[in-house]
């Protein structure tokens, strides 16, 4: 009897018990006032992570002397740093892997498999922008584009990042299609950007580099020997070891011209590979440009051969002392051609080919080259620990600003979460 009186009064407080916790999350997460239950419990574990991250940060390392939150600044600031990379702080010091320890100490807190980290660089990035140009007739509007837009944006972006670009004029330039207001044409050269230039952007004849041998440019459509000279000589302020390099090839046929025939092919192709493997050595983004071609507007090709065409979009041609706004059976067929030889060098170098399908688009797809470039590198430039976020949870996270010691500035560390 005895017994079961007990167990009828342990029944009685745990019901009560159960009504009480019933009642308070009606009060709280149904009334109007006050936070609700879920709210506290929420903020509850925010504190909880914000109060690890904290104890994590504040952290004396030993062997350093120095606190978690400044090695996590010196990580961001070293290059490309990742877990089991050493930063060597000298005598008395040595090498410390500082990613290592610091999962430790973040599986410590939030256990394995439940938190992710992520730091950005902090400083801006240097970026060297080549951009070599075919100079034939056709590219006319698209470097009136350029010189028109182009010196702003480079101005503009110098604000935000440390950056240089340098226009490569390729030889030739015997472009009397280009026609200025009222009569007479003009060549595309160097004269063409006078008082637009500033220390951020220049321009350069690339006859003015001197190249020799098989870096030779041979004429005004010879992109990939263009890019192979320009590597090898250097832009004017020489090639910095931590910058960030973008090739851009701004041409509308095959590196050397259009002439189908096998031997010229396969002197476009040994063209091209020079361009490709210069890039490759020394780990440049390569992204040429495709102008547009007339494939697009004359898409029969009907035409037999110039200067008799019947397809005439706005392309200038000079044939035969005469102009001619044309698109020709050999335009047609080397245009897919030229769109997989440009491929070609893009893929290896992680760039991309932009097809413009007007005039005005050639500035726009430099900058667009340039924010997409500086986006990849501020993300392989950003410390990364734990494993992503799963999709399928519910994710705390929290920002901090640390500082960055050696260079007096401060970066953001990323925090996720998860039970």
């Amino acid at each position: 009897m005895k017994g079961q009186t007990l167990e009828m009064l342990g029944f009685l407080i745990l019901s009560v018990t159960v009504i009480g916790i019933i009642i308070f999350m009606r009060t709280y997460l149904a009334g109007s006032y006050g936070n609700t239950l879920l709210s506290l419990t929420e903020r509850q574990e925010t504190e909880g992570m914000r109060s690890g991250l904290n104890t994590i940060l504040q952290t004396t390392d030993p062997k350093t002397g120095r606190k978690m939150e400044e090695l996590i600044g010196i990580s961001s600031y070293t290059e490309k740093v990742k877990k089991g990379d050493k930063i060597d702080f000298g005598p008395g010091i040595g090498e410390v892997d500082i990613l290592t320890m610091l999962e430790e100490r973040f599986n410590g807190i939030y256990g394995e498999g439940k938190w992710y980290l992520k730091v950005p660089p902090a400083d801006k990035f240097f970026t060297q922008i080549v951009i070599v140009v075919d100079t034939s007739a056709s590219l006319c509007d698209d470097v009136d584009n350029i010189k028109s837009s182009l010196p702003k944006i480079i101005q503009d972006l110098s604000e935000e990042y440390d950056i240089t670009a340098t226009i490569y004029m390729l030889p030739g330039a015997d472009s009397s299609c280009c026609k200025k207001t009222g009569y007479g044409g003009y060549d595309l050269t160097c004269d063409l950007f006078e008082g637009k230039l500033t220390d951020n952007l220049q321009c350069m004849s690339i006859n003015s580099l001197d190249c020799v041998g098989n870096m030779l440019p041979q004429n005004e459509e010879d992109w990939g020997r263009g890019l192979g000279c320009i590597i090898q000589k250097g832009p004017p302020q020489g090639w910095n070891e931590k910058s960030t390099k973008i090739g851009i090839i701004l041409s509308d046929e095959l590196s050397g011209g259009n002439d189908d025939s096998g031997e010229e092919l396969y002197y476009n192709m040994a063209s091209l590979e020079i361009g490709k493997k210069k890039a490759e050595e020394i780990g440049m983004y390569v992204f040429p440009i495709k102008t547009e071609t007339g494939r697009k507007i004359c898409p029969g090709c009907d035409c037999p051969n110039y200067p008799e065409c019947s397809c005439a979009p706005n392309i200038c041609v000079y044939y035969q002392n005469q102009q001619y706004p044309v698109f020709s059976k050999i335009q047609c067929k080397m245009d897919g051609i030229l769109y997989s030889q440009m491929k070609r060098i893009a893929e290896p170098t992680e760039g991309d080919v932009y097809e413009l399908s007007g005039s005005g688009e050639a500035t726009k797809s430099i900058l667009e080259i340039i924010k997409r470039v500086e986006a990849e590198e501020r993300e392989k430039r950003s410390i990364k620990l734990g494993i992503p976020p799963p999709k399928n949870k519910k994710i705390n996270t929290e920002t901090l600003t640390i500082p960055i010691p050696l260079i007096g500035k401060y970066t953001n560390i990323y925090l996720y979460q998860w039970s």
